[in-house]
């Protein structure tokens, strides 16, 4: 999401919110400890809440803004213990928010 953030491709975007919506959904909450359900128990309904805000407008500078709010928790419940197995960053993005820069996850430790 954020490499098509970048692009300014909004459709894009919209496919990736919907892709993210439907697989926070599909967690399977049977295979976390008690630790972990805490955790994702947390931040999964704001995940899904600018999931579907992303995936349900056009608008560029609406769809950026819940992705921040989105890096935030996405960042938080992935670095729950053994939640994520695969590396994640949270990078300080110095032209997003219309200059003022922004947070984002990224799955690359460089910007």
């Amino acid at each position: 999401m954020k490499n098509t953030l970048a692009a300014d491709n909004s459709d894009t975007i919209r496919k990736a919110a919907k892709a993210l919506f439907n697989a926070i959904d599909k967690v399977p909450m049977e295979k976390l400890t008690a630790e972990q359900h805490k955790v994702w128990m947390k931040y999964a309904k704001n995940l899904s809440c600018h999931a579907e805000h992303m995936r349900g407008t056009v608008e560029l500078l609406h769809q950026r803004e819940h992705f921040m709010t989105l890096s935030t928790s996405m960042y938080n419940a992935m670095k729950a213990p053994n939640i994520n197995t695969t590396d994640i960053y949270y990078r300080f993005y110095p032209m997003a928010n219309d200059g003022k820069g922004a947070y984002w996850v990224s799955e690359q430790s460089e910007i």
